[in-house]
């Protein structure tokens, strides 16, 4: 639990999958997910909602909507149709606004951690 929000093992799961895609492609879309990888997720997740309690204690600016429908429509493009990148929906038990949720606080993390880089 992470400033009183839990984290489901399905949100974690279905979070990692995203990951993944993003940064193999959708061939790995249904690959098994190993005890190793969820924890280091689950690391990764846990650390994403930390910094997000920050940026939002500060009350920091959200992100482009240019830049969040880019990363979106990279995600989607991965897939090649349509009708594979919903069946990785329905896979994740998710709907496209809840992946795009989850891309965008993603986005607002990075936004937030490179700010903080280059003021160091």
């Amino acid at each position: 639990m992470v400033e009183a929000q839990s984290i489901t093992l399905s949100e974690l799961a279905a979070e990692t999958r995203i990951a993944l895609v993003l940064e193999r492609g959708a061939e790995v879309s249904s690959a098994p997910l190993s005890r190793g990888l969820l924890g280091a997720s689950l690391r990764r997740l846990v650390q994403e909602r930390v910094v997000l309690a920050e940026v939002d204690r500060l009350r920091l600016a959200d992100q482009d909507r240019t830049e969040l429908d880019k990363r979106h429509r990279a995600l989607r493009d991965l897939f090649g149709t349509l009708a594979r990148y919903d069946q990785f929906l329905s896979t994740l038990e998710m709907t496209d606004d809840e992946v795009e949720a989850v891309l965008a606080r993603e986005l607002r993390v990075e936004r937030y951690l490179d700010s903080r880089l280059r003021l160091a």
